[in-house]
């Protein structure tokens, strides 16, 4: 449950990547509000979990930096 709100929370919040990722969810895949909801908690907790496990702060743009990578190594190949 508090997953599912905490969910809720950071799609409601502006410039928020889970934000960016339900609504692609929804209007791009189709797929059902209440499933993207639960897509986007447990997003949060395994983000939560890796923070924890390496002892990291939360960083936003870290999907932009892996992107970027997987972009460089396509190009490479």
């Amino acid at each position: 449950y508090t997953a599912k709100q905490a969910a809720q929370a950071a799609i409601q919040a502006k410039d928020n990547p889970f934000r960016r990722a339900y609504l692609e969810m929804i209007l791009i895949k189709g797929i059902a509000p209440h499933r993207a909801i639960l897509t986007i908690a447990r997003d949060i907790l395994s983000t939560m979990w890796a923070m924890w496990r390496n002892g990291e702060k939360y960083n936003p743009d870290i999907d932009k930096e892996v992107k970027n990578l997987n972009r460089c190594r396509l190009n490479t190949v």
